[in-house]
């Protein structure tokens, strides 16, 4: 679906389009389908290891943040280039389906914890401090951005596994650690023989190798990692599973 949707449903300058027909797309998308897009690239990345989810996901992230983010914080539901409205309007309520402000902002802190790029962390504290009164008058309508808060704004981790390629070893290994719930922990996997991709979108994991020749693990926090490892149990305990 995300690649059918990258071939057929985007401009040549990358913006998306929202309906396909008869091999013809159109129709200008709102903020949310860009939010949820991003959301759905980052899972299946994580799910993968594919690069080319991280990559897209970081592009539309920049195009989201021209088209739709409102400098006093968040972002509007129509992009700068739609039809001009009395009013611009913004909602971060969290209804029967997430808003696409609160997906916005858990996208923006994994996007900034993944590449390093702190600004989009940035981005994400001011668009939570935007709508703090309004979570506070009615915090059960906002449950899905207080999550994002809770998640990733403080204590999470960055799991940072490294190997010659994501053969069926790793796949298990990765898939013993997926085992727990861990929701503030990411994991990034960067394949030694074809990192140039990632090293591009994650420069801070640049000088990250194996250690004699098997797979590494490198804990990380606030881009500050613990002493890497190739043994499985020392990285689940440090995980505290």
């Amino acid at each position: 679906a995300a690649y059918f949707i990258y071939k057929n449903l985007r401009k040549k300058n990358g913006r998306l389009l929202k309906s396909f027909r008869n091999e013809y797309a159109d129709i200008p998308p709102h903020f949310d389908d860009y939010a949820y897009l991003i959301w759905g690239l980052l899972n299946l990345y994580e799910s993968t290891f594919k690069v080319f989810y991280l990559s897209w996901s970081f592009d539309l992230a920049k195009i989201m943040e021209v088209d739709f983010f409102d400098e006093q914080g968040g972002f509007f539901i129509g992009s700068k280039e739609s039809e001009k409205l009395m009013i611009r309007a913004k909602n971060g309520y969290d209804s029967a389906m997430p808003s696409g402000n609160s997906v916005a902002i858990t996208n923006f802190f994994r996007l900034g914890k993944i590449t390093g790029d702190t600004r989009w962390i940035a981005l994400s504290r001011k668009s939570l401090a935007s709508f703090s009164e309004q979570a506070k008058n009615t915090p059960t309508g906002f449950a899905n951005m207080h999550t994002g808060f809770i998640t990733y704004n403080n204590n999470s981790k960055v799991l940072v596994v490294v190997a010659k390629s994501y053969d069926n070893r790793i796949q298990k290994i990765i898939q013993k650690i997926k085992s727990h719930y861990s929701p503030n922990v990411l994991t990034i996997f960067k394949d030694i023989s074809d990192s140039d991709k990632l090293n591009y979108i994650a420069p801070w994991l640049s000088s990250y190798t194996c250690l004699q020749e098997k797979p590494t693990f490198y804990l990380c926090e606030d881009f500050a990692c613990k002493q890497q490892t190739t043994n499985i149990k020392t990285i689940l305990n440090l995980l505290q599973y």
